[in-house]
């Protein structure tokens, strides 16, 4: 049930996703093959999530950084939010990987498996080293990852029983086993 939900919540999230890049496109010239292109590709997405359009939507929207009128808060809001699909596409792909090597035999830790594997040992490695810590200051920690990564990590590694959290909400704190 959770999963039809965050589907649900996936494909509202993309519809607004598709509205705004039309709203942000509009300043751009109608003989301008980049409107067209990034419009395709944001609608695109509503039929099928896949990492390539995601990819080349990111593409186009630092390509229409370049245009003088082009709005650098919108296509930051943008970028960031198709950067979350994209990091849970890889998540999720990543944990196909590892399922189905699972099943043929392969032995993972069982600890640390599914997703970003370099990643999670990371954010492991710098809670055993500073003792309970929050997700903000683990995410500051890690280069180049939005704490909402960050937290689907942290999650996850809670739920496979190689982190303990302690506190809710904002005064969750992270530690190890």
């Amino acid at each position: 049930m959770d999963s039809q939900k965050d589907n649900q919540r996936d494909r509202l999230k993309l519809e607004k996703l598709a509205s705004a890049v039309y709203l942000i496109t509009d300043f751009l010239n109608d003989s301008d093959p980049l409107k067209w292109r990034l419009r395709d590709k944001a609608l695109s997405l509503l039929d099928q999530v896949v990492l390539s359009h995601i990819n080349q939507i990111l593409s186009l929207i630092n390509i229409v950084r370049l245009n003088p009128n082009a709005s650098e808060m919108n296509l930051n809001i943008l970028k960031r939010e198709y950067d979350y699909f994209k990091d849970r596409l890889v998540s999720e792909k990543e944990l196909s990987f590892e399922q189905e090597t699972l099943i043929s035999g392969a032995k993972l830790s069982p600890k640390l498996h599914a997703g970003n594997s370099d990643r999670r040992d990371t954010i492991f490695k710098i809670i055993k080293q500073n003792g309970p810590i929050s997700i903000a200051d683990i995410a500051r920690a890690v280069p180049d990852v939005s704490s909402k990564t960050v937290q689907r990590e942290l999650a996850e590694l809670v739920r496979s029983g190689a982190l303990k959290k302690e506190g809710e909400r904002r005064w969750s704190r992270y530690l190890t086993v």
